[in-house]
This record gives structure tokens, C-alpha cells and sequence, in this order.
């Protein structure tokens, strides 16, 4: 069986929930005390890039083109999509002066290939504006699982143009040349071997958490419900029923794959059995402040 990587684990989200959902994430991704990333031993690299101000510079354009829409007659809904958000996991640690030279490589010829077919950009300045003014992105190094992780966010409004980036051709695109220029910095994916067990390792643990940390981080709101009964079983004591612990499993999947039919599902199975256990987790007051779950061993 070929147990070789066929492209580095790779997340691509549309960031919605408008000009809010955008400063959720950016301000998560810049956080060096927020509960994910204190629990996980992140060190977060920026590269003097200026989250707030490339924030300002999306939401305006964004809201420049929903007038501009208005004017033109197109009517329609105002832009829930504020950007795209794109992480890279690389279970390797890189060295540090290698990762803002990766990062700057794989935007530039992301976009050089989308240029030659939509004419994005006017000139090599007009490229170099767009990328300091409406691309973000960082890097969080951590001692396990995805020991390097690149954090993109990127607007989808260039010039008069509006691209749709969580398309397929873009996410494969994005796969290709990014799978290229790691290779050009010694880091080949096909030389990475996928250590196969029966039983989850702890990296593909943290994988998963942290996939699930970033989709609540993005959708808080829509997930509310969930999240506060997901919080509310961790505090409980599981091992009174192992039902529970199946279903509090199946609702992080559930989220994961952001199947709200199966949330639903599975919010009144569990609310189900704890009532027949006499347990009332409706006391428990409905906002939390601490988003900190952990995987199931």
C-alpha cells in the first residue's frame, strides 16, 4: 500500500458572518492569548504584516462594491463573504528565515497563473499593492502535530474584479504550487511517509482540533447552540455514560463537516439521554466564554 502524501494537508474556508466574521478571524489568528493557542504551545510569526489596516482595506472594498452593485440596479443581497482563509500544515518544523520567503513564493505564483487568464493586475506595482494591502497571512509554530502552520486570508475583490476562490480549479491550483515551492525549499511531500496506526495519533488528534477550533472560530454565532452543549459535556464528568461520549464525538464531527442537520440530530439525542440521566445543563448559563475543547482519546 503507498503510504506516501499526495499533497500537504491544506483547509480552505470561505470567511462569512460579514465585516464581523473577517475580525473574529483575523484577531484569532493574531492572538497569542487565546485559549487554542495557549493550550497548544503556539508561537505565532507575523511578519509585520498589519492585520487591522488589510481589514479596513477588505470591509471598504467590499462594501465600495455592494453600493456600486446597488447603484448599477443588480440589487441582491449585501456580501456575506467578506475574504478566503487558507491554512497550510506542515509536520515539520521550517526554519524560520525560509518562511516568509515560502509564503511570498506560493502568492506569487498563485496569482500569476489566475493573472494570465483574468487579467487581474495592470502592472507588477498594482500586484505588489494588492498583496501588501488585501492579503494577510502569518505563520503558528507549535511542538506537535502540524509544527508549522501557514494562515492565509485573502480578498477575492481585485481592481473592478471578483473572483470566488473556495472554487475547486483554485483550491487545486493553490495545492499544486504550493506542493512546488515547499519542494524548492527541501520539504517534498513524496518524501513524507503516513505512519498508518490502528488506533488515531496524537498529531492526527491535533489535526482535527485544530480544524474544529478554526470552523467555531469563524462561525461562533451559527454554532452557538452546539458549542455551548459541547462545553457543557466536557464540564460534566463522561465517563458516567458512554453514549454520551459517542455522541459528544459525533457533534465534533458533525461541526467538522458542518452537517447542521446531523448538529440538530444529535443536540436532541444527547439532551435526550441527559435527561433520562436527570441531568439539567440548562442551568448552566448560555453564553461561555471559553471555547477550549478537546478531543476524546
Amino acid at each position: 500500500m503507498n503510504n506516501k502524501l499526495k499533497n500537504w494537508v491544506t483547509i480552505f474556508k470561505s470567511i462569512k458572518n460579514g465585516k464581523r466574521g473577517l475580525l473574529t478571524y483575523l484577531n484569532y489568528l493574531n492572538n497569542d492569548n487565546h485559549s487554542n493557542h495557549l493550550k497548544n504551545g503556539h508561537k505565532i510569526i507575523n511578519f509585520n504584516k498589519d492585520w487591522k489596516n488589510i481589514y479596513s482595506n477588505i470591509t471598504t472594498k467590499v462594501e465600495q462594491r455592494d453600493t456600486q452593485n446597488l447603484l448599477n440596479g443588480k440589487g441582491g443581497r449585501r456580501a456575506s463573504k467578506y475574504a478566503q482563509s487558507i491554512t497550510l500544515n506542515i509536520p515539520y518544523e521550517i526554519d524560520t528565515k525560509d518562511l516568509e520567503p515560502i509564503a511570498n513564493k506560493i502568492l506569487l505564483n498563485f496569482y500569476k497563473q489566475i493573472h494570465k487568464k483574468e487579467k487581474l493586475f495592470k502592472n507588477n506595482s498594482s500586484w505588489k499593492q494588492f498583496k501588501n494591502d488585501f492579503i494577510f497571512f502569518n505563520v503558528h509554530q507549535q511542538p506537535n502535530g502540524s509544527k508549522t502552520q501557514f494562515n492565509f486570508v485573502l480578498s477575492e475583490i481585485i481592481e473592478d474584479k471578483k473572483l470566488d476562490l473556495s472554487k475547486k480549479k483554485y483550491s487545486y491550483l493553490f495545492k499544486t504550487i504550493l506542493n512546488e515551492v515547499l519542494k524548492d525549499f527541501g520539504i517534498d511531500n513524496n518524501n513524507y511517509t503516513i505512519k498508518k496506526q490502528h488506533k488515531e495519533n496524537s498529531n492526527t488528534k491535533i489535526y482535527k482540533q485544530n480544524k474544529l477550533d478554526t470552523l467555531i472560530e469563524q462561525n461562533k454565532e451559527q454554532y452557538e447552540d452546539y458549542i455551548f452543549l459541547l462545553n457543557k459535556l466536557k464540564a460534566l464528568d463522561l465517563d458516567i455514560d458512554k453514549t454520551i461520549h459517542i455522541y459528544k464525538n459525533r457533534l465534533e464531527k458533525s461541526i467538522i463537516e458542518q452537517d447542521k442537520t446531523k448538529m440538530e440530530k444529535l443536540n436532541n439525542q444527547i439532551k435526550k439521554r441527559l435527561s433520562k440521566l436527570k441531568i439539567d445543563i440548562s442551568e448552566f448559563p448560555k453564553k461561555s466564554t471559553s471555547i477550549n475543547l478537546t478531543p476524546t482519546p
